[in-house]
């Protein structure tokens, strides 16, 4: 497993959403769990996951701001839950939580302005800042579990959203269903330790019907890996950014999905074949389409798409021009 590590990671050196840099090259990190000072030690912490370590929350107007804790067995039992309804999942990326404030400002705004059920994925218990490449192997753990709860739900009323190894266990998940569920949308999808992954060990295309990729910093895959892929200024650096904090970019993929379920302008993306023909607008009257929420108003989208963004709140811009 060391040398597996060593061969994917060297050369990488990225900041994810812990803040804080991993220096691969070396293998030494500025952020570890106590005591760990190399890939071995890294490695010697490693625990089986348990069932127990992934949690969910379901959210809908009668739980309240706390939500209530349930299993994949016991879903639609749940008083609130609603079948007939549609469910959205949310789940966090890496050295995160089910309260990461993006996540739960999107919880709040589908609960009061849609008829949802909204669950909330925690694994919090395998996902804490020690070594990247041991939560990057638990996420297949996370997937399968996650995988067992999406088997309760209709597959064509399910919409799953996951942040960076968060996309991936989403992919994981839906990839288990004997039918696919409607939608998956991979908020700037991990990229390291799954550049050559098995479709079935990541955020595919294949995952779902309907798969939407948005694409916002280095730490994040750069290939088009879904139906519809949306490059957002670039997709490697955000605006108001710094290029070596990368976790800024990385989390602007969350912020910019959270505006788009209740922004009025939208963000509106171009087909393109590449970002410096996008760039010199040359794409200007190609195809267009709504990156985020909305995506599906318009039928299956697919196809690489990119989009100019203001550089602070609001993000969408009323111009059609990319310039």
């Amino acid at each position: 497993m060391r040398f597996k590590a060593e061969l994917l990671l060297i050369f990488i050196k990225i900041t994810l959403a812990s803040d804080k840099v991993h220096n691969f090259v070396h293998l030494t990190w500025d952020y570890l769990k106590d005591g760990v000072t190399d890939m071995m030690d890294c490695i010697r912490i490693k625990h089986p996951p348990r069932v127990d370590d992934v949690k969910f929350y379901l959210f809908t107007p009668k739980t309240g701001d706390e939500g209530q804790e349930i299993n994949n067995f016991t879903i639609r039992n749940i008083e609130g839950f609603n079948k007939t309804f549609y469910t959205k999942i949310l789940i966090h990326g890496y050295a995160q939580n089910y309260k990461n404030e993006v996540l739960l400002k999107m919880k709040d705004v589908y609960v009061k302005t849609e008829i949802l059920n909204v669950i909330m994925v925690n694994w919090e218990n395998l996902s804490t800042p020690f070594c990247y490449p041991i939560v990057a192997d638990y996420t297949n753990f996370v997937g399968q579990i996650t995988g067992y709860l999406m088997a309760k739900l209709i597959p064509e009323k399910t919409h799953v959203i996951g942040f960076s190894l968060g996309a991936h266990v989403a992919g994981i998940g839906a990839q288990m269903q004997s039918a696919k569920v409607l939608r998956i949308t991979g908020l700037d999808p991990a990229g390291p330790m799954f550049i050559n992954t098995a479709e079935n060990q990541r955020l595919d295309k294949s995952s779902a019907k309907n798969v939407d990729i948005i694409h916002t910093s280095r730490a994040g895959v750069s290939s088009p890996v879904g139906h519809a892929d949306f490059y957002v200024n670039g997709g490697k650096v955000q605006p108001n950014c710094s290029s070596t904090d990368v976790a800024c970019s990385h989390r602007r993929s969350m912020e910019l999905y959270l505006e788009s379920i209740t922004s009025n302008v939208g963000f509106k993306a171009f087909e393109c074949d590449s970002v410096s023909n996008f760039e010199n607008n040359k794409c200007i009257n190609n195809t267009f389409a709504p990156m985020g929420e909305p995506w599906l108003s318009r039928g299956a989208l697919r196809g690489i798409f990119y989009i100019k963004t203001n550089p602070t709140e609001p993000f969408a811009s009323d111009k059609d021009e990319n310039d």
